[in-house]
């Protein structure tokens, strides 16, 4: 049977006739899917021109500095950080089997939050710097990026695999059950379980509103673990954090596009499910290869939308309707306007923090 990843690369317009192939391959980095139509239309024997391969050159070069930087941030972590990597080339071999079939730009760690200082400090003795006057948001945030001025590699430092207005499982949960990855015969690394990495790539979906190279790495997740990943436990999670509708928008997206039935496929979903899975299989179908993509399309396509802060508060409290029963989709709207990544919302963060600080003294014992 085709594999969906190779259904979606069709429906997407990858094998575009060589005419048409300098337009496919630029939308394809555009939208941060080049490894995966380049290697389609090279296994067809479909025209490439120089600078396709020079691009490729590249991505492959690019990789392996990111896997070099990779031992050394590891190194310097040390054994009393926990961590696991999230992302970059270890996802790649997770979901497509080698090295180079997704792009990436950085290093992605995940740890507790009581250890994101510790790592910050350790990460400045390899000369890598977080920009002027920028701190890690607790508060609106599950991130916080360092960046290597000589190298032009970033690291991001995660203490959750979703925002915090969105409910997911448990750093320490995810440390403790993370899987073992050989990447390179001396460097092997701490990846997260296939159960845990479907929540995020959900989440990551979810956070960039669609994007076309998150619906990729779904797919290629259904392609590597959909008969052999404990369903009925991501099941069961999901519905215990309220986020099946999380998880259904890109199910949902991906049979309406390749008309498969897939695992945890469930066919009644909450409108606002069916109305986002509509929209992205209308953005995805043929996005490659139609003669005009509005900025509307555009901005779901690429991994970051690029809209202003205020539309993308707008577009993001939009996406927090896919949360399941009524509380969560009213909480997870409104925190963004409350305590969102602005002015509002670091207002909101500074009255409230002595309160909150103040509440936990209450309910400590002793």
């Amino acid at each position: 049977m085709i594999t969906l990843t190779a259904q979606l690369l069709e429906i997407i317009g990858a094998y575009a006739p060589d005419s048409d192939s300098d337009r496919t391959l630029e939308r394809a980095a555009e939208y941060a899917v080049f490894p995966l139509v380049y290697l389609a239309r090279k296994q067809v024997g479909a025209h490439l021109n120089d600078r396709d391969r020079g691009f490729w050159r590249e991505h492959v070069t690019r990789i392996a500095l990111i896997r070099n930087e990779l031992r050394q941030v590891r190194d310097v972590l040390g054994s009393d950080i926990p961590n696991l990597l999230l992302k970059g080339e270890p996802l790649a071999r997770q979901l497509y089997g080698d090295s180079y079939s997704r792009s990436t730009t950085d290093i992605d760690i995940l740890l507790s939050q009581e250890h994101v200082d510790l790592a910050w400090r350790r990460l400045e003795a390899l000369g890598y710097r977080a920009d002027e006057g920028v701190k890690p948001n607790l508060w609106a945030s599950n991130q916080f990026a360092l960046y290597h001025p000589r190298h032009h590699v970033a690291v991001e430092i995660h203490w959750r695999i979703a925002y915090p207005q969105m409910p997911c499982p448990s750093t320490t949960a995810l440390l403790e059950n993370a899987a073992l990855m050989q990447l390179s015969d001396p460097l092997q690394v701490p990846v997260l379980s296939p159960e845990m990495l479907f929540f995020q790539l959900c989440y990551h979906y979810h956070q960039h509103q669609g994007f076309l190279k998150g619906l990729f790495d779904i797919a290629a997740w259904f392609d590597r673990y959909g008969e052999t990943a404990n369903l009925e436990a991501i099941a069961h999670t999901a519905r215990d954090l309220r986020v099946m509708g999380v998880l259904q928008w890109p199910i949902h997206a991906l049979v309406k596009l390749t008309g498969q039935s897939l695992p945890l496929y469930e066919p009644e979903v909450d409108l606002p499910v069916r109305i986002w899975s509509d929209l992205c299989v209308s953005v995805t179908r043929n996005c490659l290869v139609r003669p005009q993509v509005s900025l509307r399309d555009q901005a779901i396509l690429r991994t970051m939308a690029g809209i202003g802060k205020v539309p993308g508060v707008l577009v993001g409290s939009m996406a927090m309707l896919t949360l399941d029963g009524v509380a969560p989709k009213a909480i997870g709207f409104m925190r963004l306007w409350v305590w969102g990544p602005h002015r509002l919302g670091r207002f909101f963060h500074r009255v409230t923090r002595p309160l909150a600080a103040l509440e936990r003294q209450f309910r400590s014992p002793g």
